[in-house]
């Protein structure tokens, strides 16, 4: 090929490079931006549910039955759908961790998925939260409690509290053979 044409083509990656990456800062500001909105409009939400609720209460204690609507009290279940909402908690807490790009405890990872909009479910939503991704062959436990992704430390690193081997048949004792044979 032409010296000319390669450093037209080169010229051209490098500015196609910059191009892509300054679209993916603004696809990030974007997001970040409404999930910011999302998530005040959710607190928003959340305090005239709780209104609506002490509203009812009182009308309840002075006898007064008003009707209640189911769906406006239930939690917002959004997960800004369309901006590449996860499909489980585990495909949630893999994207979080390769957009922080470093491992967490579990603790944080549920604040964090709370802050997104992802819902947790169950009476100890952290622990459910660890349910969900402790057997998950992309994550790590590099330390009590912290998770990371598999491909950010060496292969032979194990999760910690990892069997290494596995457990040994039990064998039968010699003593049970010898009382057997004597009695025979």
């Amino acid at each position: 090929m032409d010296a000319n044409l390669i450093s037209i083509l080169k010229q051209e990656h490098a500015g196609l490079s910059s191009q892509i990456l300054s679209v993916e800062s603004q696809i990030q500001d974007i997001r970040n931006t409404l999930e910011e909105k999302v998530t005040s409009l959710q607190e928003q939400r959340d305090q005239l549910v709780a209104k609506m609720r002490h509203i009812q209460a009182l009308l309840t204690l002075e006898g007064i039955h008003v009707q209640e609507s189911s769906e406006l009290l239930k939690p917002s279940e959004s997960k800004m759908d369309g901006l590449n909402a996860p499909s489980s908690l585990a495909d949630a807490v893999n994207q979080l961790l390769k957009d922080k790009e470093k491992e967490m405890h579990y603790r944080d990872i549920f604040k964090a998925l709370e802050a997104r909009g992802i819902h947790v479910p169950g009476k100890d939503p952290g622990i459910n939260l660890v349910a969900h991704i402790h057997s998950d062959p992309r994550f790590l436990r590099p330390r009590r409690g912290v998770y990371g992704l598999k491909g950010w430390y060496p292969k032979e690193l194990r999760s910690v509290g990892a069997r290494k081997t596995h457990r040994r048949k039990k064998r039968v004792s010699v003593r049970k053979k010898t009382s057997i044979r004597s009695h025979s």
